[in-house]
């Protein structure tokens, strides 16, 4: 009930809007066995909540799609923002990625962030009490955890240091860390089939309950046939997942048959996540996010075969 269809795009704005989407597919007869609430969700990175104004009711909202027997996935960043209500509780306490020189700051997308000290256990325990208490006592049964390289705003390793060591030595490890800050939590809780799903892994992510996608992949074909290959090579390691389209709502035909192409390529994954991705120009806008314009209607219409774009 993990391992089918994961319904996802860039983005779903409310609570209403992903209840919408999966009441038309249950309508429509359409199975799907998860959906996925992408980022900005929250109020500011860091925060790990929803954002009030726009999710009212999040309880509610999953009870919802349970009874549908949809599961529901949320997407959690490692980065936290200085205007989160868990930066300087977290920087006092030693609990984020410190930098050798200059100010302190590791990632700028959206905000002016410093990410998580995976490699401290007392952040990792931390970082599980807030999502536990604003996602998983929700009900929310996965987690998304994007940017688990982690994605650094500038990448000089030589400038960032775990309490471990100085991230030349021991960085490649970041991603098997972050996701046992889920994994050893809902571990905790009495879960067995733990399934989360990450960007990146490395030696040893395969005991963590780790799916894994590719990231943002172009809309060509070029990308999709190396993709396919790629997944033919990895078919008995980690899944690989990727996200389409990123085609700035332009050239519509092309747009459609690259999605028809990832559809078909979709047929042979265990967990196919078909991911709307646009340029910045036609993302949705909210309190959390600044972009301006609306998602193109081709992510709104009907899906085909085993995988959607709702």
């Amino acid at each position: 009930d993990r391992m089918g269809l994961w319904q996802c795009k860039l983005r779903y704005r409310t609570q209403e809007e992903v209840l919408e989407v999966a009441r038309r597919y249950q309508k429509e007869g359409i199975k799907i066995d998860q959906i996925v609430i992408d980022f900005f969700h929250w109020t500011v990175q860091g925060d790990w909540k929803f954002d009030e104004k726009y999710w009212p009711d999040p309880k509610a909202m999953v009870d919802e799609l349970h009874s549908m027997g949809i599961k529901v996935i949320v997407s959690v960043w490692p980065s936290v923002d200085r205007k989160s209500e868990n930066f300087w509780p977290m920087l006092d306490r030693g609990l984020l990625i410190k930098t050798e020189r200059g100010a302190l700051q590791t990632y700028d997308f959206q905000g002016d962030c410093v990410e998580i000290d995976v490699f401290n256990p007392e952040t990792r325990k931390y970082v599980w009490e807030v999502c536990k208490k604003n996602y998983y006592d929700f009900g929310i049964d996965a987690f998304w955890l994007d940017n688990s390289e982690p994605d650094f705003g500038v990448y000089d390793f030589d400038h960032y240091r775990y309490i471990d060591g100085p991230a030349l030595s021991c960085s490649n490890i970041y991603p098997q860390l972050y996701s046992r800050v889920f994994y050893d939590g809902m571990k905790a809780e009495g879960e067995e089939n733990i399934v989360n799903l990450l960007r990146c892994a490395w030696a040893g992510s395969q005991k963590y309950g780790n799916v894994v996608w590719s990231g943002d992949v172009p809309l060509a074909y070029p990308q999709t046939l190396y993709f396919s290959r790629k997944l033919y090579r990895h078919a008995k390691g980690p899944i690989l997942e990727d996200d389409f389209p990123r085609s700035g709502g332009r050239c519509r035909a092309a747009t459609k048959r690259g999605i028809c192409r990832r559809r078909r390529l979709g047929e042979f994954r265990q967990a196919p996540l078909p991911s709307c991705r646009f340029a910045s120009s036609h993302l949705p806008q909210g309190d959390g996010f600044r972009g301006g314009g609306k998602v193109s209607g081709i992510a709104q219409r009907r899906p085909l075969g085993g995988a959607g774009t709702a």
